[in-house]
This record gives structure tokens, sequence and C-alpha cells, in this order.
């Protein structure tokens, strides 16, 4: 394992206030930061409405639906970002004036995903004279043939990647459409829906609207844009760290929707000390579980939800739904992990791609296995299901340097009775096609990849912030890190590397690893505990080990102390 740190901006750390702690000037100074007017999260540094195309036919239709009452029906995905995306602007129109709302998430099993004819037929009832898609559209050129024949508009808000052909809606607000100057390409579906809405009520405005009642407060609502934009994995850039720091400091406050409360409470989590870790490791598998296993209506009615019981009754479900999720995904890994150790074996090494399916997995948990196997072996990894009598549907996972959906793209335009379907983004993408269609699909797919790595893939590696001299490990340090920045995709909470000598090894349950030890350079104690990570002879006592690590505030019945979270460790004399 290749263990390289991050380079630092030394122009950057000079300028940043020298009353700081060094570490995280430190940090900072490795991350992609130009200026330190990057630093400024202010809600007042967010970009124009008026950059994205098409906001203002957008913004007209809708203030028009809300002005007369018209019938406006939602449609979202079965993801977190689709949860938040719907619950947002169900929530948001209210404020603005709508009454005849109602909102339709796609069941994954039956109309799979974004707007479609088949979801369509399912809606007519009543009939909607508005339709606002959120977090999907832009390929749902069908569906949207097929509303505009009915007497339906629809206005298409989305940040997936556009296929060739756009859908003729009123309007397509989209920051990745040909066009657009948006500067940030990577807003969630939730922010592209609040953007949205921002401009919805500056249109109210300026038709003198509110004249005779507040304008709503709709940054009220960006605890739901954080929640959204950090479980679909988004580049954290500036636009970005604005929106999740001040959804965050939202939920600090208690200042969020009722259902993130009982969600945070289910997963033992404190709102004073919430985190952006908490948004992507505790609350989006819970509200993901639905989608993934049931319907992400409970999701949805969750984050809407306008009392703290009703929140808790919709929590609850979630929370058995996020179990039932993991023993599925326990029980599908374990026979993927016996696939793929038979592929190597085959091939005598571990091929490019990982391409699996297996007929009895649950297709909603496929993405989650894709993830696990790209971790594990750093290989693009696709995971199918069989949907239906010979047609298979997978999730993809990929790596630095493969755009998946790209590559999915290619093949369906040159070989065109290959796939049913496709789309996404470079690192998560979907795709369907018939079981007689995988072999070669896994041929020409790993063709691809090896032509874009001729040498080789790269070696899996560890990027880290550097090392921590002793005298600063401190718990003070943990927590400020935790709270420093709002840290996430392209912009990744701190970690660190360093060499320690075991002082004591304990092996726990046979899944963990604790150990006390010394720093190699000054001798500090400290203590360090390895998750899912088994003991190996190596981790004997007075050996020394490198290890890259977070430091973490460890909570035990009431005492809180400094221990170093492991997340690689390797014999000192290995490469780094």
């Amino acid at each position: 394992m290749l263990i390289k740190r991050r380079h630092i901006n030394e122009t950057l750390y000079k300028q940043l206030p020298q009353e700081w702690p060094d570490v995280i000037r430190r940090v900072i100074a490795r991350r992609e930061i130009g200026s330190l007017e990057e630093l400024d999260h202010s809600l007042a540094q967010l970009p124009s409405p008026d950059l994205l195309k098409d906001i203002k036919p957008a913004a007209e239709r809708i203030t028009q639906a809300i002005v007369e009452q018209q019938k406006i029906l939602i449609i979202g995905d079965y993801d977190t970002d689709g949860a938040t995306s719907t619950a947002l602007a169900m929530r948001g129109l209210k404020m603005l004036g709508a009454q005849n709302l109602r909102y339709r998430i796609p069941n994954r099993f039956d109309c799979g995903y974004g707007f479609s004819p088949e979801l369509l037929d399912q809606c007519l009832e009543p009939k909607p004279d508005l339709i606002v898609t959120v977090d999907n559209g832009i390929c749902s050129v069908e569906g949207t043939r097929k509303a505009n024949e009915l007497g339906i508009d629809v206005v298409i808000t989305d940040h997936h990647l556009p296929d060739m052909c756009e859908p003729d809606a009123v309007a397509v607000v989209n920051p990745n459409q040909n066009g657009c100057e948006f500067p940030c390409k990577h807003l969630a579906g939730v922010g592209v829906i609040f953007y949205v809405l921002l401009a919805v009520r500056a249109n109210m405005r300026e038709q003198g609207l509110f004249a005779d009642k507040p304008e709503p407060n709709l940054a009220d609502l960006l605890d739901l844009v954080a929640l959204g934009t950090v479980a679909d994995v988004m580049p954290l850039t500036q636009v970005n760290r604005i929106l999740v720091s001040q959804g965050v400091a939202r939920i600090r406050a208690g200042q969020c929707s009722e259902g993130i409360k009982p969600l945070a409470q289910l997963s033992n989590r404190e709102l004073d000390e919430f985190s952006t870790q908490d948004l992507g490791f505790a609350i989006a598998p819970r509200l993901n579980s639905a989608g993934r296993l049931h319907d992400m209506s409970v999701g949805v009615d969750c984050l809407m939800a306008e009392d703290f019981a009703s929140a808790l009754k919709h929590a609850n479900q979630l929370d058995e739904y996020n179990q039932e999720r993991r023993e599925i995904e326990f029980s599908m890994k374990e026979e993927a992990l016996g696939l793929v150790d038979c592929i190597c074996a085959k091939h005598g090494q571990t091929p490019d791609v990982i391409a699996i399916y297996g007929t009895q997995w649950h297709q909603g948990i496929v993405g989650i296995l894709a993830g696990r196997l790209k971790e594990q072996l750093n290989r693009p990894s696709i995971v199918f299901a069989e949907v239906e009598d010979e047609i298979l549907r997978g999730s993809a996972r990929s790596i630095n340097g493969v755009n998946i959906r790209d590559i999915f793209s290619e093949l369906a335009e040159e070989y065109p009775d290959l796939l049913l379907s496709h789309g996404g983004h470079a690192m998560a993408a979907g795709v369907s096609l018939y079981k007689s269609n995988f072999k070669q699909f896994k041929a020409l797919l790993s063709e691809r990849v090896g032509d874009l790595f001729q040498k080789g893939l790269p070696e899996a590696e560890w990027e880290t912030d550097g090392e921590i001299q002793g005298h600063e490990f401190e718990i003070e340090l943990a927590r400020s890190l935790k709270d420093w920045m709002p840290w996430g995709q392209t912009f990744p909470m701190p970690i660190f590397d360093g060499v320690f000598l075991i002082e004591e090894v304990r092996n726990i349950k046979g899944t963990h690893v604790s150990i006390k030890g010394l720093t190699d350079t000054d001798h500090m104690p400290v203590d360090l505990i390895a998750f899912n990570t088994c003991y190996e002879q190596w981790m004997q006592v007075g050996s020394k080990v490198r290890v890259v690590y977070e430091l973490n505030e460890n909570k035990f019945r009431g005492q809180r102390k400094l221990q170093l979270l492991v997340r690689h460790i390797q014999p000192e004399e290995e490469r780094h």
C-alpha cells in the first residue's frame, strides 16, 4: 500500500491566521484552496441563481402555479438526495404559498429510475397542471413528451449528466447542461431545487406578491440541502461547503427539520455536536435503506413531519429497514467475495474490472456491494441483480481515472443492442442489460479499462496530511478538526500517518485490534483502535508499525479521551 503526503501550499499556509492551531493551518494548506476568500462560508458568497440556465422560465412557471393554485406534482428519486430534494420542494413551495401539492417517488422495483411514461400513468388521478422533477429528469425525454401530449407542463430540475437529447420541457435547470454558466457543476439535486426556490421567491418579490405578507426564510431548509449534498457524495467545492456548513450549523442549533432529530437520536448522535460525517454515515444510510428495500416515501414523510412524535414513527421504521439492509448486505458480500476469489484464482490475478451478478441478490443493495468491492480491491466494480427473467440491473462504482458513466455511454453508442439503459456519474453509475449480453459486456468493459491503464491499474494509496508531533496529540485538536470545516468528497476529513512502537496489543472479538503505543519521534503515549481488522503476527509488542489514522474523541461511560482511529496499518519496514 502506497502512503503519500498531500502537497502543502506554502504561500497559503503563511497567509492563514497565526492564531489558528498549526495542525489545522497545515491541513487547510493541503486542500485545493486558491485563496483565503474560498474559506468564507457565509451565504453572501453563494453565486446568483440567475447564472443557472432556464432558471427564469422555471421560476415564472412555478410562480404562476402558486398564484393560480394549480395542482403541482413533485417527482423525486429513491435515494437520500432524491428524498431531501422532494421534501425540500414540498416544504419550500408550501412556504411560498402553494396548496395543491403532492409528490411521487418511483419504486425502483416497478418503474425504475426517473420520470418515465409508466410512472406518469400512475400519477394522473388527479391530473396535475405542473410536474416538477427533482434529482432526475434530464434524460426523461419520453416521460416529458407524454406529459406534453396530455397538456401537463414540466419543469426539470436535475444535476445528472445529460444525454444527447434533452427533454422538451418548459424549463430545464441543470448546472451540467450545455450553455449553463453556473460556476459550480457539482450541486446535488437538492442544491438545484433550493436554487430554483430562491428564484421563485425573487420572482414573486418582483411581482409584489409579498406586499401583505412576510417573505419565507428559505435558509430554514438548508439542513436538507446539507444532508442531500453529503449523502450524494458531491465534491465539496466552495458553493457546496457553504451550503453544508450552513445546514450543519442549523442542525447544531436545533433549527432543523423534525425528521432529522429522531434519526440523530436513533444513531446516538448529539445535535449540538453534529458533523458532516454524521450526515453521511448515520442519517443517510437510514434514509437510503427505505429506497433500497421498500418505499422511499417513508423517508420523505419523515423529513416532512411537522412534529417529533410523527417523525419518530417514521424514523423507527427507517431504522428497522437499515437493520434489514445490513443483514442482506452481509450475506451478499460473503457470496460476492467467494465469486471474486474464484475469478482471481482462474486468472491468476485480480482482473482489471470486477463484474459479477447473483440471481438471488437484492437489486437495492448492489450499489453498496459494488462500493465495498471497489474499496477492497481498488478496481472498478459492477454488481448486478437479476430483476426479471433474463434481465440484469447493476450498479457500478469506479476508481480515479475511470469515468464509468462515459464508458457505458460509449458502449451503448457503439453496440446499440448491448445495453437496455444506463446513466449516472463518473464514479457511480447504473446499467441494465440482458443476461445473454453479460459476457460480451464484461469483456468490452475490461478492454476499455485496460486501454486506460496499459501499464497496469494504479496502486492503491492513502493520501495523508503528514505527521503529528507527540505534543500535538490533544483531545481539543480532535474536536477542532471535526468542527473546523465541512469535510467530505474532494475536501477530505484530515488523516495523518506516522510510526508507532507497540507497547500493548489486544484482539477484540476477533474483528478489532486495540493498541497502546508510543510515537516514534518523541515517545508520547497514544491509544489506537483498528475496527474490522484482523490481528497479524507482525503486530507484536516491541515492533514498529506505520499507521494511517484520524484523530478521534472516544466517549465511553461518561469519559472522553483522545484515540487514534486506524484507517490502515502495516509493518513499518514496508515501502511508503
